[in-house]
């Protein structure tokens, strides 16, 4: 029996109805490794022309032979190459092997990132006219054992996110990102050991602050989790409840930040504005783990359902039916 075929995942595809010539994905885009799991992040809007702006999905996923998947972020500007690049290594992944052979992927992605950066970019003299290309490519292994990794690309150059590190960025807004990420996770480690959930927690912390301060870089924040042979996308309604506590958290804040200035406030004075803090803080985290577990509560119900009513047809085909002489 054949294996079954690649399978182009896009669970959440986004209206495209301008397709212009001269289209660019400026992005904000980032992506961490810890223990078990890759998390990638991206904002969504892409400029037509300088001066429309439209949403496009900047995280492809394509699971090749139920083996291995491969998520793809790309940041330029001239979107085109993006998409030819995604196209072109899709189909020279799929046609290598139904097998998962990490070295072979890796081989196949420089290859291809070589001849387009040598068809079509590399050939354009001076840097003024020449497009800029990045990408973040996470690799997951699903069978026979789970694993993991992340590559980066800048001007065709490909090569893994650094264990010293853990964490790469691209597009326009990547230096404010690394501003930030190295202020919030100025040690590797915490990375790695982290829960992946608490890793994206951060991410949508990251995009939220470049989102709101970089020009090309806007829209809904994406984010995808490949963790131990599965993958996950977190739903819009979980970005946008993360992103209303990390705007709740700044009048709080404000007051630490007043209370550490003022040379009139006591130790009790600063003990019950952190004592405030704290309350704060649990009462956002109760909203949205209360939340969490209400959408994990219906998807159970859901589940039930959908498994009820598959019973009841394979039921159904069990019963003998009535022969042509009864009937």
């Amino acid at each position: 029996m054949l294996p079954p075929p690649f399978i182009k995942e896009r669970p959440r595809p986004f209206l495209q109805s301008i397709r212009a010539a001269m289209r660019k994905r400026m992005t904000i885009g980032i992506g961490f490794t810890t223990g078990n799991a890759v998390i990638l992040c991206a904002d969504s809007q892409e400029t037509v022309s300088d001066y429309t702006k439209t949403t496009t999905q900047k995280i492809r996923v394509t699971t090749f032979f139920n083996n291995w998947r491969l998520a793809i972020s790309g940041a330029a500007d001239a979107s085109q190459y993006i998409e030819l690049f995604e196209n072109d290594v899709v189909s020279a992944l799929g046609s290598a092997g139904t097998d998962f052979n990490y070295m072979r992927s890796v081989n196949i992605i420089k290859a291809t990132l070589h001849k387009i950066h040598k068809q079509y970019i590399w050939l354009r003299r001076g840097s003024e006219g020449r497009p800029s290309l990045q990408f973040l490519i996470a690799i997951q292994g699903i069978n026979p054992n789970p694993s993991r990794g992340l590559l980066i690309s800048r001007d065709g150059a490909l090569y893994p996110v650094p264990s010293y590190d853990h964490y790469a960025s691209i597009g326009v807004g990547y230096h404010m990102a690394q501003a930030i990420k190295d202020r919030l996770l100025p040690d590797a480690g915490l990375i790695y050991n982290s829960p992946a959930e608490v890793i994206a927690g951060f991410g949508i912390y990251i995009l939220w602050h470049v989102r709101k301060s970089i020009v090309g870089c806007d829209g809904n924040t994406l984010v995808l989790i490949l963790q131990n042979g599965t993958f996950r996308w977190m739903t819009h309604e979980e970005v946008l409840e993360i992103e209303n506590a990390i705007q709740m958290l700044y009048p709080p804040q404000r007051e630490l930040l007043s209370a550490l200035f003022n040379p009139a406030l006591d130790r009790q004075g600063i003990a019950d504005i952190s004592n405030s803090f704290a309350d704060h803080v649990g009462f956002l985290k109760d909203q949205l783990y209360q939340k969490q577990k209400m959408r994990e509560h219906l998807q159970e119900l859901s589940n039930r359902a959908r498994e009820k009513a598959r019973q009841a047809a394979e039921q159904k085909e069990k019963q003998p039916k009535p022969s042509d002489s009864q009937t």
